[in-house]
């Protein structure tokens, strides 16, 4: 009976390694895929674009500025008028933007 048990148990291990290579796969991927959503929006943002995969939720009555929501993170486009600061990243039509990007409890600052 001992060798019955045995075997049992060495089936069951070899079918908990599958299983665990299986759900390491998944979860490497599902990174992956985060990480590329991320990596085009961080690089869409500061190269004076809206992001793709990220979606705009909330717009501001302060000349347009917006918050775009993606999987995990925020972007923020804040819009200037007038007065600039040293933070501004770039220009289109007179207005001055800046672009922030982070959690999505990242608040809304001026």
């Amino acid at each position: 009976m001992e060798p019955l048990l045995l075997f049992f148990l060495m089936m069951g291990n070899k079918r908990m390694k599958k299983r665990k290579k299986k759900v390491l796969v998944i979860l490497s991927i599902i990174i992956l895929v985060w990480g590329s959503f991320f990596t085009t929006d961080y690089i869409r943002a500061f190269n004076y674009q809206s992001p793709i995969f990220a979606v705009p939720l909330l717009h501001h009555r302060d000349g347009g500025s917006r918050q775009y929501f993606g999987i995990g993170y925020k972007v923020i486009w804040y819009v200037y008028w007038g007065q600039c600061d040293d933070e501004v990243i770039f220009f289109i039509h007179d207005k001055a933007y800046r672009v922030d990007i982070g959690t999505w409890f990242m608040p809304f600052e001026r």
